[in-house]
């Protein structure tokens, strides 16, 4: 991959991060989603109208994956109510790239180099390196052993959470070699708004919607914007390199999670994640040069 695509999926990685710790530190999560979804929608409101016909050519494409993406927000939300900031987002972003790879063999037929396989593994062992909080299984209340643990149930959240990543992100790399990234991803945020509204509506109610507006403008525009930007580029590259590469590096982010959450949120980043920092720079670093 060239280095232009590398420090592309490398900044949207830096963009994701920080808008999921703005997520993580509200306590008014699916409302300020709702929200940064009606910023993003009013950012491409002159893309949809300018140029709405490019995307009619994949509209199954867009509906699976805008029905799998709504239903990420559902789980993320849920995700970071129950579990730490530094178990569910390395989780579900370093799972992702494995998974993502194996699609990207039998959909796309893509053939990573040795080279390139080798680059995958090892971010996928830097992530894990980076992310293992220690907690996983540990039990929250002793004294019933037979209810799963919040650590456990934020596990599953966050694994499920992989899985639908690296099927939506397979699915828009086809979508997006077929037709304009910048078309797809206006419309795809617009679907998903649209079926994402009347569930949050349902359980939020409008008061309480109408309320986060009110209590945090600047971090749901914040997230609105970022959340745009960071899906722009990495769709920009899915439709000019291998999906499989794009995604494996992208999940650098989780790096910058880690550091995110050592900085603001006092979690630790010691010799462990300072081992896996090194892992994930050499994977990036094989793909750069070999994939």
């Amino acid at each position: 991959m060239s280095a232009l695509l590398i420090g592309a999926l490398l900044g949207s990685a830096v963009i994701h991060a920080f808008w999921n710790l703005l997520l993580k530190t509200t306590h008014h999560r699916r409302p300020v989603v709702w929200w940064a979804l009606i910023v993003t929608n009013l950012c491409c409101a002159g893309i949809l109208i300018a140029r709405p016909h490019s995307v009619l050519a994949v509209w199954p494409l867009l509906l699976i994956s805008a029905v799998l993406e709504a239903s990420y927000y559902l789980m993320l939300t849920a995700a970071y109510r129950i579990g730490d900031f530094s178990l569910v987002y390395p989780v579900a972003r370093g799972a992702a790239p494995g998974l993502l790879a194996l699609w990207a063999i039998l959909v796309l037929a893509e053939r990573p180099s040795i080279s390139g396989v080798g680059g995958i593994v090892l971010i996928a062992l830097g992530v894990g390196v980076v992310g293992w909080s220690g907690r996983i299984g540990r039990p929250s209340r002793p004294s019933r052993p037979s209810r799963p643990s919040r650590s456990s149930r934020s596990l599953a959240l966050a694994l499920l959470l992989a899985v639908v990543i690296s099927v939506y992100s397979i699915i828009d790399g086809v979508a997006v070699r077929r037709v304009d990234p910048v078309d797809y991803t206006a419309a795809m945020f617009f679907v998903v708004t649209v079926l994402l509204t009347p569930v949050l509506m349902a359980q939020e109610g409008w008061e309480g919607i109408r309320g986060a507006l009110r209590l945090e403008p600047l971090r749901i525009v914040s997230i609105g914007v970022m959340q745009l930007a960071g899906y722009l580029i990495v769709l920009w590259v899915y439709s000019r390199a291998p999906v499989s590469y794009g995604g494996a590096i992208r999940e650098a982010s989780v790096l910058v999670g880690a550091l995110l959450g050592w900085l603001f949120l006092g979690e630790a980043f010691g010799r462990r994640r300072l081992v896996g920092a090194f892992v994930i720079v050499s994977g990036v670093a094989l793909i750069a040069i070999g994939g």
